[in-house]
């Protein structure tokens, strides 16, 4: 940007004739105009992309909708991001769909950007929408931080896409007061509103009296101290204030920055030295990316660098480390990023932080992280299966069980999304309690992406993880009870809605058949074979059971979650009164004097043996203790691995084993080679007395 041009830019407050007087020193030539878009858009210059963009736009110049993909987080209004958007050249709905699946933007940003797009594609595209747009539209719709106006925008987007899954899941979890009906009538009247808005050039939304700095980026500080009109001059003229300084430092105010006493040209220049830990926090993310990494403070680079990938300037990031080198105080922060590079699928940048750390020497699979692993070997098929198989091997030869999680979020973030469900699928009984309830969100979240239908059955098996070890016993597990119980009749609606719907899918078919026999028939006699009346009927059944089960489908991801959060709490709770009182030494557990080395998880199938009078015993303990028991003696016969997790020898009885029912009972067995031997099931309390009868 030429000396001339990035003066009045910094000078200028926004109104309609700044824009037009920015636009009139614009280059002429349409490749030199791209260039200083690409300029003001890279660099991140909230006020320069204003200026340049809606004036080039407002004098009838080309510019690429290219510019979009790193320049839709920029704008600050919705009217100027639908009014530039319509005006410029090229795949403008892919572009802004781009935007939003590899940039970080604000949800209203992100609603809207989707709904430009797909009324955009419906009037250049003869209505085919961008092949990621609902996916996308889904994600947005599952995150649960979407309110206000982003919401009511998400509904308009629903309502113009028509998606029935999108907007089942935009309703989710929602108090609503309306009906479905009445909220898409709703969206239909905001969408037009909203775009018969944005498809007005963006030159007719810029006011024309001026208003303050297109965009600052967080809180406003004086560019200049308060001085009053009559004191003398801060200058040293001698004169009062008013007559000397005031009015230049009144426009000054203007352009006040973050930071007191800067301006925001002077800001642009040399920001990295007012760098701070609060700044960071809500730092956009395009000023992040205009930061020069080697002037950073060195005690602020290394969460300057995890900000910077969580807020996806990838791109960036990779060019800090090739410029810093990684020193000892950077590691940490270089391992932990990896997450977010697997996030977004960006294998090119997983190859340059890899040769950022280790150069032209090729690192063994146990120095990168799984997601740095599978990340940066996605692109090429060959490669990639080898980089799993290395990745699943270092899974299944490992104790370290939090990398169970990672290895199911590993798969589920590359762009083999359904081989990636399939892996996670299969860690969820081995996945940490607390972390299951993500990890299958995330499987759903894989379902978005491919846009299939989030009913995963999986479900269920998340759901008896906190059945098979009972904690719910007790004042203090009132609210877990309760979510559990709100759970069990919600699987049973969905089992019960399943079957009716396979039953009504297996009578349309016959209907079918026998409508496909008459159609036959009447084409041979010239004539039409209508439908008949329980065809007509049947099929509208089943619409409207796809509906409900979509509705109970998201109702029990919603308990899923309230279940795990309230088994955390409780956890937690129980944890903290069980921790021993100190006088001195803390006291040990009499439990452990009488616990020996864990038991093998490799154990064949078994049948069970029951002692005499079991049934008597069982009835005296509460339900859950009961289920939970038979439910872990169940998995052990079948030799399930994670059913011998906390499994351990009690060596002052030879042969006997205990396993933990919750926080308050003890399962007594004896692994024999042809059976399960269970001896007693009893409260911890009776525990050690019950061991001394058994020596």
């Amino acid at each position: 940007m030429n000396a001339e041009l990035r003066a009045l830019i910094d000078t200028s407050r926004w109104c309609r004739k700044n824009v037009e007087a920015v636009a009139s020193l614009l280059p002429t030539n349409d490749e030199e105009l791209d260039k200083l878009v690409e300029e003001v858009v890279a660099a991140g210059d909230p006020m320069g992309f204003h200026f340049v963009l809606v004036g080039a736009l407002g004098m009838g110049r080309k510019v690429s909708a290219r510019h979009l993909e790193r320049g839709t987080m920029i704008f600050n209004r919705d009217v100027y991001l639908g009014g530039c958007a319509w005006q410029m050249e090229g795949e403008v709905a892919e572009h802004l769909v781009r935007a939003v699946k590899t940039t970080m933007m604000g949800r209203e940003t992100h609603a809207v950007a989707l709904l430009v797009a797909a009324a955009w594609s419906q009037e250049h595209r003869e209505g085919r929408l961008p092949t990621d747009l609902i996916p996308q539209a889904r994600l947005l719709a599952r995150a649960k931080d979407v309110k206000g106006d982003a919401w009511a925008k998400l509904m308009a987007l629903a309502a113009v896409v028509a998606d029935d899954s999108l907007i089942e899941l935009a309703m989710e979890g929602r108090q609503l007061s309306v009906t479905k009906e009445e909220l898409l009538k709703r969206g239909r009247h905001l969408a037009e509103v909203l775009l018969k808005i944005c498809r007005e050039p963006a030159l007719e939304q810029v006011p024309d009296e001026p208003t303050r700095q297109v965009n600052v980026g967080g809180p406003v500080r004086r560019a200049v101290e308060r001085v009053g009109r009559n004191d003398p001059c801060p200058c040293g003229s001698g004169q009062k204030y008013k007559r000397c300084c005031r009015d230049k430092d009144q426009e000054r105010l203007h352009f006040s920055s973050g930071v007191e006493g800067k301006t925001l040209a002077e800001l642009r220049d040399d920001g990295e030295a007012h760098l701070t830990v609060e700044k960071l926090k809500t730092m956009k993310p395009y000023a992040m990316a205009r930061m020069d990494p080697l002037k950073i403070k060195r005690e602020l680079l290394p969460l300057f660098l995890f900000h910077l990938g969580a807020v996806f300037m990838l791109d960036e990031l990779a060019s800090a480390f090739e410029r810093l080198g990684l020193d000892e105080d950077l590691e940490e922060v270089w391992d932990a990023v990896g997450l977010y590079v697997a996030l977004k699928g960006r294998g090119d940048v997983a190859r340059r932080l890899v040769r950022a750390r280790y150069g032209e020497k090729e690192p063994e699979p146990e120095e990168l992280s799984l997601f740095m692993q599978l990340a940066r070997a996605q692109d090429e098929p060959g490669r990639f299966l080898a980089a799993l198989e290395a990745a699943a091997l270092r899974v299944v030869t490992s104790k370290d069980d939090s990398l169970l999680q990672d290895m199911a979020l590993a798969a589920l973030y590359t762009p083999y999304k359904a081989l990636g469900i399939l892996v996670a699928r299969g860690l969820l009984p081995l996945v940490r309690k607390r972390d299951v309830v993500f990890v299958f969100d995330q499987i759903l979240r894989a379902h978005d992406e491919l846009n299939i239908s989030a009913d995963d059955p999986y479900g269920d098996i998340v759901e008896k993880r906190f059945t098979e070890e009972v904690v719910d016993t007790g004042k203090d597990a009132e609210a877990l009870r309760k979510v559990r119980d709100d759970l069990e009749k919600k699987v049973a609606e969905s089992r019960q809605l399943k079957e009716a719907n396979e039953a009504a899918n297996r009578r349309l078919r016959l209907l079918e058949k026998e409508q496909a026999r008459l159609e036959k028939e009447a084409q041979a006699r010239q004539t039409t074979a209508p439908e008949s009346e329980e065809l007509v009927a049947l099929r509208r059944k089943i619409k409207a059971m796809e509906v409900d089960m979509r509705e109970n489908n998201a109702d029990r991801a919603d308990q899923r979650r309230k279940l795990a959060a309230a088994y955390t709490e409780l956890q937690t709770l129980r944890k903290k009164e069980q921790e021993p009182s100190t006088q001195g030494a803390a006291e040990k557990d009499a439990e452990d004097l009488y616990l020996g080395d864990a038991v093998s998880s490799n154990q064949p199938v078994r049948l069970i043996e029951f002692p005499r009078k079991f049934q008597e015993t069982l009835a005296k303990l509460p339900r859950q203790v009961v289920r939970g028991a038979l439910a872990l003696l169940g998995r052990m016969a079948g030799g399930e691995p994670a059913a011998f997790a906390d499994v351990v020898c009690v060596y002052a009885v030879p042969g006997m084993v205990r396993a933990r029912i919750g926080i308050d009972h003890r399962l007594l067995l004896r692994l024999r080679p042809e059976c399960v031997e269970v001896v007693d099931l009893i409260s911890r309390q009776d525990l050690e007395r019950r061991l001394k009868t058994l020596a």
